[in-house]
This record gives structure tokens, C-alpha cells and sequence, in this order.
């Protein structure tokens, strides 16, 4: 709730019934309004604003993105990782949309790949594609999931299609593998890379 109040101090004072006398709030009284008596040896301390914040970094030390810390991954621990996110999207869209089919246990599925040795590497290549729906796809059309066609509108059904297996991932995610989700995309920002 928020009171707003116009006029003088002494105005204000009459109105709440504090007479001629009275401790004014915020010179007499510890904490404004309060009545209450404040500590009187608390320091005032503030954040200061960025530019008085002395810059802390080494002397050429470059900001290193998910694509460079990829690279400091083994070929072979990267390709096995790769083969490890393949095999998980194709396991994850078993059944996805389909009603009276039986499911793939997702949940654990998620919590086995949040505590797995591929975890990290999921993670960067997801950033590194800047999206999980991108990561997804890409995966699923290595796998043989995509469909092979150059109909435009058959395409972007795919991609929305992918987009809700990505959202349902992220889902899944809070309580295996909360990293995941901020690898989601929600601006659609990704659909525009891949056109």
C-alpha cells in the first residue's frame, strides 16, 4: 500500500495528530514513521554505481563463449557427447504428441542426463547453438527424425513441433536438470537464424 501526502511538515504532523512539539520523522525518530528508536551506530552503506567500480579483470583476459570452452573439450569427449544428445532427443520424442501411446519415462530420462557425465557438454552445446530448440533439431535431423522435404510450410510445422518437445524438456527440467532452462529461447529469436 502506498499513501501519498501533500503539504508541509507541519501539516502532516497535525493531520496524523503528532501537535506542536512533536519529534518530526525523519530527523528524531530511528526508522521513518516507525516510532521506534533506530540503532545509532549503523553505517550507511550503498552500491556504488558501475563507472566508481574499479575494473577487476586481467589485462587482455577475453570473454570466452560456450563455442570456445567447447573446443577445450576432446574431439572424442565431444563426439561421444554429441552421440549422447542424438540418442537422448530420439528417446525423448518417442511418442511425443501421441496420445494412447506408451511413453518414454521423461522424467527420469532428464534427472539420468542432469546427473551424467554429458550434462556440461549438453549444456554448451545448447548455448553454443543459442537455443534449445536449435540444439534439438539439429539432433533429431542427424538422428533421421526430420523430415527430408523442401515444402516450406512442412518445414516450420516441424520447427514448431520441435519448439514444443524443447518447451516440454524444459518442464521436465526443474527438478532434474534446472540448468536447462536457460537454454530456451522463448523470443523466437531462433526461428529467424534458421530462415
Amino acid at each position: 500500500m502506498k499513501v501519498t501526502f501533500e503539504g508541509s511538515a507541519e501539516d502532516w504532523r497535525e493531520v496524523f495528530g503528532l501537535g506542536v512539539g512533536a519529534p518530526r520523522p525523519s530527523e528524531d525518530w530511528g526508522f521513518e514513521g516507525s516510532g521506534i528508536e533506530g540503532p545509532t551506530d549503523v553505517k550507511q552503506e550503498f552500491d556504488p554505481p558501475l563507472e566508481m567500480v574499479p575494473d577487476t579483470s586481467a589485462e587482455g583476459e577475453e570473454d570466452r563463449g560456450p563455442k570456445a570452452v567447447l573446443q577445450e573439450v576432446s574431439p572424442e569427449a565431444r563426439a561421444a557427447a554429441w552421440e549422447n544428445t542424438k540418442d537422448f532427443c530420439t528417446r525423448w520424442v518417442v511418442g511425443f504428441d501421441a496420445p494412447g501411446v506408451d511413453q518414454p519415462p521423461r522424467q527420469q530420462m532428464m534427472a539420468d542426463l542432469g546427473q551424467g557425465a554429458h550434462a556440461r557438454t549438453f549444456l554448451l552445446f545448447a548455448y553454443a547453438e543459442e537455443s534449445l530448440q536449435v540444439l534439438i533439431g539439429k539432433a533429431l535431423a542427424e538422428a533421421g527424425a526430420a523430415p527430408s522435404t523442401d515444402d516450406v510450410e512442412i518445414e516450420s510445422q516441424w520447427w514448431d513441433w520441435v519448439d514444443r518437445v524443447a518447451s516440454q524438456m524444459v518442464q521436465v527440467s526443474h527438478t532434474g536438470f534446472p540448468d536447462l532452462g536457460g537454454t530456451y529461447d522463448y523470443s523466437q529469436r531462433w526461428k529467424r537464424r534458421l530462415a
